[in-house]
């Protein structure tokens, strides 16, 4: 993911400007972006919002996948009530929940 948004923002811009080689090792790698821009502050500027937008990309997939999981397990796996007779030794007696008996 962040690779193929990484590779897409640096395309249309400042390195297009640059010989093909180049401008394709910018895309594969951001330290040849990195190296490619020293010195130049508008393709640095360029390779650091790419990265970004990778980052950003993949960091709210693997958000998303996480949310996912979560509910997943919430709703799949099966409970567990605790009473304070199966409480284990050394829990928290604010885990160990007794259940209420209908008045």
């Amino acid at each position: 993911m962040f690779a193929s948004v990484y590779g897409a923002a640096l395309t249309g811009g400042a390195f297009d400007r640059l010989p093909a080689e180049a401008a394709d090792q910018a895309r594969e790698s951001v330290v040849a972006a990195a190296a490619i821009a020293e010195g130049n502050p508008a393709l640095l500027a360029e390779a650091q919002d790419a990265f970004m937008a990778g980052m950003h990309a993949g960091s709210l997939l693997v958000a998303v996948l996480c949310l996912v999981g979560a509910f997943v397990a919430a709703f799949a796996l099966p409970g567990r009530n605790f009473t304070r007779d199966n409480a284990r030794d050394g829990e928290f007696a604010a885990v160990a929940v007794v259940a209420a008996e209908p008045a």
